[in-house]
Order: C-alpha cells, then sequence, then structure tokens
C-alpha cells in the first residue's frame, strides 16, 4: 500500500505472514512515513533557503501463536529509524497481545504496544516511544461471526484514554462492511 498525501507527505506498508499449523505464525513488514520539501533555514529573517525531508522507517516482526482452545498470544519485535535533515537516528522495540475466547460469543483482547520501547536519539535529544495499553472486548451477535459489534479502551502514556466502538457484518462470504466511531471521529 502507498499513499500521496498533502504537502509532499507519502505512507506506504507492505506485510506479509505465514500460519503455520504447528508452529504459529509468522510474519514481516514494512511501513514508511516521509515528507520533503521543508524549508530550512538559520533564522526568521533569512532569506537563504534550502530544503530538507524527514522521513520514518520501520520493520516489523511479528509472530504469534495459539495456545489453546481459548488462549492466543503474540509478539512483535520492531526496529525505527527516524532522520530529519542530515540528523539520523534509531532503536528497537517489542510489543505484546493476547486474545482469549471467553465465551463462545465473546473474545477478550489486550494490546501492549511498546512494552519494551524504542528511543530513537537524534543529536542530543532522545525520543522514547509511549506505551499504549488497550483491552477490548468482541461480542459475535450472530453464528458464524455474520456479525460483530466490538468496544475497546485505548491508553496511551502522557494522553487521555479512550474510548472506541466498532461492528462489523459480512454482507457476503467475499464482502464485510466496517464502520466504527472514536470519541470525535467516524
Amino acid at each position: 500500500f502507498f499513499a500521496s498525501m498533502y504537502e509532499g507527505t507519502s505512507y506506504g506498508f507492505t506485510g506479509y505472514a505465514v500460519n503455520t499449523k504447528k508452529k504459529g505464525a509468522f510474519g514481516a513488514a514494512i511501513v514508511y512515513l516521509g515528507t520533503g520539501g521543508i524549508e530550512y533555514r538559520q533564522s526568521r529573517t533569512d532569506t537563504n533557503t534550502s530544503m530538507f525531508s524527514a522521513n520514518e522507517f520501520a520493520l516489523l516482526i511479528p509472530y504469534a501463536r495459539k495456545i489453546n482452545y481459548e488462549l492466543s498470544v503474540g509478539g512483535n519485535f520492531k526496529y525505527v529509524s527516524q532522520s530529519i535533515r542530515s540528523e539520523s537516528g534509531s532503536g528497537f522495540g517489542v510489543d505484546l497481545g493476547a486474545t482469549y475466547k471467553a465465551w463462545y460469543k465473546l473474545n477478550l483482547g489486550l494490546s501492549l504496544k511498546n512494552i519494551m520501547p524504542p528511543t530513537v536519539k537524534i543529536r542530543e535529544k532522545a525520543d522514547t516511544y509511549p506505551l499504549d495499553m488497550t483491552v477490548g472486548a468482541a461480542y459475535h451477535m450472530l453464528s458464524g461471526d455474520l456479525w460483530t459489534i466490538a468496544l475497546d479502551i485505548n491508553q496511551t502514556a502522557g494522553r487521555s484514554a479512550k474510548i472506541l466502538l466498532g461492528t462489523e457484518a459480512s454482507v457476503w462470504k467475499f464482502m464485510t462492511l466496517r464502520a466504527g466511531f472514536s470519541e470525535n471521529e467516524i
């Protein structure tokens, strides 16, 4: 996937996963966000300008495994790299998650992003990714997973908690419709 966005910004993602019957699921993904054409000046009144870019890149290596009928666990190892102008830095991090089938129609989930946070240092400033925790529930309204309602509560360190509500309906075997609400977004 690649998207050219506003003001010279671009976003790209590619990923691959394979599920083995006995050893779990393995994957790899690359995420890129970049913007160019940023004007550089030594001071506000400087008329001598040059252009530079800012980029962020991440390489993700996920693994997940079904422990038993009710419980599945997974993790994600990530390498992140940031660059701005001629400076750059990189770091490593880990995410963890689990899902639990509490009842035949109810699934519970937990996601801990940046449980081991990447710290990227550019010049003297270190940027540590914040811990992000999401707990959620999905209730399957109709048999065969034809209609599901989900509720998540998300808390990122240093920010207010967010409540997310969503639904998914299978219209035909090949088409699924989704809609969601997040406090101030649809």
